[in-house]
């Protein structure tokens, strides 16, 4: 505020696609970019942005991300999550889902494109922030698969865990990132 930035605080949490949509009805601009608190954005990435809503393109651009955690960037990591961040303003309906949350689009049919540059994501700091996270995210998962009647377990959960580890930390290269690549793909598989 002390900058000249309109300030919207809601601290009644209610899910990720809730807080978002409320964010969504106070903007005014004719794009709309999402960043959220753990992710830095690099100069290169801002001037990309920039150039995207100086041409006036209608589409919806996904990020990729270059993963940090624990202080290391992994840079031998295959991060292949690609998230739509960057609308125009008349292209998003709203989000959708409690956790994993999707943007609803106007016309389904607009096209996608992946911005080039990644953004930063400082995905772990601590084991502490990475047992909240995946006590969060465990919780969160449990109630959307028990909303669409699905049934969890402890073999499941074992069995996606220990699948999930596998894929990121040997298929997805993360071994190649020393402890801090075994810890990020030991804590996604927990979250699984």
């Amino acid at each position: 505020q002390r900058l000249g930035a309109e300030v919207h605080s809601y601290p009644d949490w209610k899910g990720f696609a809730v807080q978002r949509n409320r964010l969504l009805a106070h903007a005014r601009g004719d794009y709309i970019f999402f960043l959220d608190a753990d992710e830095v954005m690099t100069p290169a990435f801002a001037q990309e942005l920039q150039a995207i809503v100086r041409s006036g393109a209608q589409a919806v651009w996904t990020i990729r991300w270059r993963m940090v955690a624990y202080g290391r960037e992994l840079r031998y990591l295959r991060a292949h999550t690609k998230v739509a961040r960057l609308f125009r303003r008349d292209q998003i309906l709203g989000w959708t889902g409690v956790v994993h949350e999707e943007a609803v689009l106007a016309n389904p049919d607009t096209p996608r494109r992946v911005m080039q540059t990644p953004l930063l994501h400082h995905a772990r700091d601590s084991v502490r922030t990475s047992l909240e996270k995946m006590t969060q995210y465990a919780l969160l998962g449990a109630a959307k698969r028990a909303a669409q009647g699905q049934r969890g377990g402890v073999l499941r959960g074992l069995l996606a865990g220990g699948v999930m580890f596998l894929r990121m930390y040997v298929l997805r290269l993360g071994f190649l990132c020393g402890g801090a690549g075994f810890l990020y793909c030991l804590f996604i598989g927990l979250e699984a």
